[in-house]
């Protein structure tokens, strides 16, 4: 009976009527709107998260589906910086710009390993792996070796990195 109530409760606050009129309306009129309420009801759950926040992409789409692991090393002071990014967590405006910016830098597409001709002590090392549905690939890459096409996204991993460790 616990589970009716809950049920009364979710679809008084979809509806807007008051908790007692719908329990007074379901009893003149019978379980067809029973049924209707719980349909209704099981919309409502269907669209919130088990802790009550909207969800930001439709589950089982595997549209934006990505996992970036980024590392970042060397430099002056040889602090490491890392991040990993879920797609799935981020608004859907933010999933849609990190997908973009992997696409620019045909990231599937670029050597494994992209060396510098000279190795400078103070220049970064960086170290991404996409992981995606399909497939998982690395790519470690000099500073000075980095083509123009992954440079932005070597800038917002890095961006996403330092606030990360600010928080």
């Amino acid at each position: 009976m616990r589970w009716l109530e809950h049920l009364y409760v979710t679809a008084a606050a979809a509806s807007g009527k008051t908790l007692a009129r719908l329990k007074n309306y379901d009893q003149a009129s019978g379980n067809y709107h029973l049924w209707v309420m719980i349909a209704c009801a099981l919309v409502v759950v269907a669209c919130v998260s088990p802790s009550g926040e909207a969800q930001r992409h439709p589950q089982g789409t595997g549209r934006h589906s990505m996992r970036i692991h980024f590392t970042r090393t060397g430099g002056l002071a040889g602090l490491p910086l890392t991040a990993t990014v879920d797609a799935e967590a981020l608004p859907l405006e933010e999933a849609r710009q990190l997908r973009a910016l992997v696409d620019r830098a045909n990231f599937f597409a670029l050597p494994s390993v992209l060396a510098a001709p000279s190795r400078g002590a103070d220049r970064f090392q960086y170290t991404i792996i996409v992981e995606t549905l399909e497939r998982q690939y690395t790519v470690e890459v000099a500073e000075a070796a980095a083509p123009e096409t992954l440079q932005p996204l070597l800038r917002w991993l890095t961006d996403v990195a330092r606030q990360a460790r600010r928080h």
